[in-house]
């Protein structure tokens, strides 16, 4: 008996170590009451495998370490979405970074699955937080970001909902520091995870959202008033009023074999950008930076998404996407 159970566990030990090496680590989050909500573990490491080749550590109040400590001399906060949440990419090539290169000391707060319902929220604890921030900044990834559930036209009834998908509690702790990543995995496939334990916890309120397969045909009359109340929540909820939004759609991408420009959501963000004018944002109204990720990879024959063990050109902004950002920003800024 005691031979079967040795061989067992030396059985796993393959599995153990080819899990610890190659397979994304869990995120251990705790509650932080000054925030309200749960973050990720100060002095914790992210281990990102599914996209790239990526290892950061995190710092205070749910931040990577290095925006952590920018956060005294912090102008300029970025809120979004996993593209600011950014775990495929170093911190040192993260769009804050380089605008903090640039002198212009900026933050990322990127929660993977925010909207601007969360985003609207956020803004008002680390607007507190933050000693001389001087500006927010919005970064849009795609529509859902702007798209009301349903047909709710009143932005300020919506409640956030942070789909953080991260791990809590002492089983969730023990995962993390014996690096049971592969075990972790298995058990989520087969359901077998404890629920606020070794599972991760979704909100998936967006199941509600309207149906946009055919968004040719879809009609948006019902969605200005959405936009009007939410860029006037958004700016009053920025210091000074002082609101940028970004918008950073899927282009260019890769059609049977060949680059293409063409954007499936460009009607509905034309008629975004046409609100966002009347509410002064910096830079008048939407940054819509399309052209210059389109001319990018058209000069240099490279992509600014996707990384070397992903399809070319689909996932999350690398390094070359998130300078661009950054150009973009900064451009805008130091006019």
């Amino acid at each position: 008996m005691l031979k079967i159970l040795l061989s067992f566990l030396l059985s796993l030990v393959p599995l153990w170590l080819l899990g610890a090496i190659f397979l994304t680590s869990p995120t251990v989050c705790r509650w932080d009451d000054s925030l309200g909500l749960p973050i990720p573990v100060a002095g914790t490491c992210k281990q990102e495998r599914e996209e790239n080749w990526n290892s950061f550590i995190f710092g205070q109040l749910g931040l990577e370490k290095n925006d952590a400590e920018r956060l005294a001399s912090a102008e300029v906060l970025i809120f979004g979405d996993s593209y600011i949440e950014a775990d495929m990419v170093s911190p040192q090539e993260r769009m804050q970074n380089k605008l903090s290169e640039m002198g212009i000391p900026a933050v990322g707060i990127g929660v993977s699955g925010n909207s601007c319902v969360e985003n609207y929220h956020l803004m008002g604890i680390y607007n507190k937080l933050v000693p001389n921030v001087t500006t927010n900044v919005i970064l849009i990834a795609d529509i859902t970001d702007i798209l009301p559930p349903e047909r709710t036209t009143d932005f300020l009834s919506l409640k956030p909902a942070y789909p953080f998908r991260k791990i809590e509690g002492r089983l969730g702790e023990i995962s993390y520091y014996l690096r049971l990543m592969a075990f972790r995995n298995l058990l989520k496939k087969a359901k077998m995870a404890c629920h606020n334990c070794l599972d991760w916890q979704g909100n998936h309120w967006r199941d509600n959202v309207t149906n946009i397969e055919s968004k040719e045909c879809l009609d948006t009359s019902h969605y200005e008033e959405y936009w009007r109340n939410m860029l006037s929540a958004l700016k009053n909820q920025a210091p000074n009023g002082r609101l940028m939004i970004v918008y950073v759609p899927i282009v260019p991408s890769i059609q049977d074999n060949s680059l293409s420009t063409s954007n499936d959501d460009a009607e509905i963000i034309r008629r975004f950008s046409k609100v966002c004018v009347d509410f002064n944002l910096i830079g008048g109204g939407l940054i819509d930076i399309s052209p210059r990720l389109c001319d990018y990879a058209s000069c240099t024959r490279r992509l600014p998404r996707g990384f070397f063990n992903t399809k070319p050109g689909a996932g999350h902004l690398n390094g070359d996407g998130h300078r661009l950002v950054a150009n973009a920003i900064s451009e805008v800024l130091t006019k």
